[in-house]
């Protein structure tokens, strides 16, 4: 329960602090990483013997579940928002929908490899690295192959122009042709489907 209080908590300001500093949606989701790098890298440093560091106390995986509930808000909302702003106008829905595939669909892969480590190495402390190299290897392709910017022009240039107004116009003789009236509303469907704005008109 204290972990999402501080989420909410640490959501609140990093928001206050873009608007602040006129940080980048981007800027923020890469600050928010990097410090999820810096605490899992110290979880990291626990594997070496005898160090009497790196969440072996009891004060230090408090301090840990602090920062973590603190930031964790902050990346799932910027995240997002950085989300939406590559998303085409009019395609939310399809875009959502496989970040949601994505996200919660790709849950179950963290504590299978953190189980396997676990078993060849008899310590969860293994989960660290693991943890580590999945943010580090994502925030370096963010930050030096996403390019803002480009995004926001190229989702503009995806989208697709409206359907225009069409009339179709079928001469009475065609339609008697047609044989059937089953016919008649394969070809009405057909149109239909290709341009969702169809006006069709029959000449008498």
């Amino acid at each position: 329960m204290s972990i999402w209080v501080a989420a909410a908590v640490g959501n609140y300001f990093y928001v206050w602090l873009k608007k602040r500093l006129d940080l980048r949606t981007k800027t923020v989701l890469l600050i928010n990483l990097a410090v999820f790098a810096l605490i899992n890298l110290y979880g990291s440093i626990g594997l070496i013997p005898n160090l009497p560091f790196g969440f072996k106390s009891s004060p230090e995986m408090y301090t840990y579940a602090a920062i973590y509930g603190f930031h964790i808000g902050a990346v799932q909302s910027f995240q997002r928002a950085l989300f939406a702003d590559f998303t085409i106008p009019g395609r939310e829905t399809e875009f959502f929908s496989l970040y949601a595939i994505t996200d919660r669909g790709s849950s179950w892969l963290g504590p299978l490899v953190v189980g396997i480590i676990r078993n060849f190495t008899g310590s969860l402390r293994g989960g660290f690295v693991y943890i580590l190299l999945m943010i580090v290897l994502p925030s370096l392709g963010l930050a030096f192959f996403v390019d803002h910017d480009q995004g926001l022009t190229d989702r503009v240039r995806a989208k697709l122009p409206p359907c225009p107004m069409i009339d179709y116009r079928i001469p009475e003789d065609s339609i008697a042709k047609l044989g059937s009236s089953a016919a008649v509303v394969t070809i009405i469907a057909t149109l239909i489907h290709c341009h969702p704005l169809v006006l069709l008109t029959f000449n008498h």
